[in-house]
């Protein structure tokens, strides 16, 4: 029951009695942004399920990737998700780059040497994408209503920050103590780096 009604965030509790405040709206993201509220945006938008499911998958596959003697499979069964990710939930890509990215530098932080072969299988998911980046970076921006819509009309300003966490309501402070005690169980940290990922892809000053 808690989940179902303050999972999603706390605007529709806190909104009413401050809804005469000009711009108050801005505080309550769950209340304006469908992506912010899972059970909203999982009625009205499947495919961002889907793309949060073939997240997970992805990240199976990448920490399989970075454990010693990795088989190759892994990478193959990345760029399959990536793909799929790609037809799915494009806007999902830019986050997974940046995850994996952050992954390997951690790696290389670990081993205190340069794992050629663990970046290489951590890059291999990302070589299908080539043909969708050409595409959706170069011969779609030719057309000028699509670069109008993707550069001024689909642009959806962040959150501000204590909106943000108004939003997310009590799954932020359980994500909070979660990952308290997975810092302090010595677990994977790829699920930090998906966490701060998604924060900098939130706040990043370019049109994703």
């Amino acid at each position: 029951w808690l989940f179902i009604v303050f999972g999603g965030g706390l605007g529709w509790l806190l909104y009413p009695p401050l809804a005469q405040i000009p711009g108050a709206l801005r505080y309550f993201p769950d209340l304006a942004l469908p992506e912010l509220t899972f059970l909203l945006i999982s009625h009205n938008a499947p495919h961002y399920i889907a793309g949060l499911g073939l997240q997970l998958l992805l990240f199976i596959c990448l920490r399989h990737i970075g454990q010693p003697n990795a088989t190759w499979r892994w990478a193959g069964f990345g760029a399959i998700l990536t793909t799929l990710l790609a037809t799915t939930y494009v806007y999902h890509i830019f986050v997974i780059a940046l995850a994996v990215a952050f992954y390997g530098a951690l790696l290389i932080y670990q081993q205190r040497h340069m794992p050629w072969r663990t970046l290489f299988m951590l890059g291999i998911p990302f070589l299908p994408l080539l043909p969708f980046v050409y595409y959706y970076f170069i011969v779609a921006t030719r057309d000028p209503q699509w670069a109008t819509y993707a550069s001024q009309t689909h642009v959806i300003a962040p959150p501000l920050p204590l909106g943000l966490l108004l939003g997310l309501g009590l799954l932020a402070l359980l994500a909070v103590a979660g990952l308290l005690n997975w810092l302090r169980d010595g677990q994977e940290k790829l699920v930090l780096i998906w966490l701060i990922s998604n924060l900098l892809a939130l706040y990043v000053p370019v049109v994703l």
